[in-house]
């Protein structure tokens, strides 16, 4: 009853100012409000004058609650000018990480749906992973190629080195992210947020597998995750 007396003093305090109280946004609201501003980060990460956005896939607030079939579409889709070369951007933000840097990204129907595209389309599909800070301000952006990606875990060495840069110019800069460093022009050297010093037992052969492909070996210590906010760390 005082809830509800609450709410009542509440709605006429609204109307003796001349306005109408807003609801409070329920927590799925919130979630596509992140996702929104999320999106827009990225947007801005990706250098106009080479990349052009020609798909946004609405929100369940852009339909009016409705779902609709461009829903189930990745995020983004972007045209690099010069080639013509399209690709899908799936924008993800968490504000931080499970113990070990694990992030649970996406649901396993999402998961179909974004691999769905990449075969009905032919194109590549990114997934652009924001950790830590806020949606329009990101602590750490990173670009993971959704053809080496089969969980819907990503896990802290699958991700490490593949931070994007403040501001993508080409397709390069695209493909040396995804890549963990490693372009279609060859390896470059890019900065780790793991130590690349040290590597846990049993994991040797992974770890000659990434140098044989020009990667250093991301360690797996907990002192590697150090650079990232775990869960609870970080505002939501």
């Amino acid at each position: 009853m005082a809830m509800t007396m609450e709410r009542v003093r509440n709605f006429f305090t609204g109307l003796s100012r001349g306005r109408t109280p807003i609801p409070r946004r329920t927590e799925e609201d919130a979630r596509y409000v992140v996702g929104n501003e999320f999106e827009d980060h990225v947007i801005s990460m990706f250098d106009p004058e080479a990349f052009r956005l020609v798909h946004r896939t609405p929100t369940h607030e852009g339909t009016g609650g409705d779902f609709v079939g461009p829903m189930a579409l990745p995020d983004l889709r972007f045209l690099h000018e010069p080639t013509g070369e399209g690709f899908w951007v799936e924008a993800k933000f968490r504000s931080g990480t499970g113990p070990k840097g694990e992030v649970e990204w996406c649901t396993p129907k999402q998961l179909s749906e974004y691999k769905r595209t990449r075969a009905s389309t032919g194109e590549k599909v990114y997934v652009a992973l924001g950790v830590g800070g806020t949606p329009s301000g990101p602590r750490r952006v990173f670009l993971v190629d959704l053809d080496g990606v089969r969980y819907t875990t990503l896990f802290y060495w699958r991700y490490a080195r593949n931070a994007l840069p403040g501001t993508v110019r080409s397709m390069e800069d695209v493909e040396r992210a995804a890549g963990g460093g490693v372009s279609r022009s060859g390896p470059a050297a890019s900065p780790s947020l793991a130590r690349n010093d040290a590597t846990v037992s049993g994991r040797g052969t992974t770890s000659r597998r990434w140098a044989a492909r020009g990667r250093p070996a991301v360690s797996t210590s907990t002192s590697a995750y150090t650079d990232l906010p775990l869960v609870g760390s970080s505002p939501p």
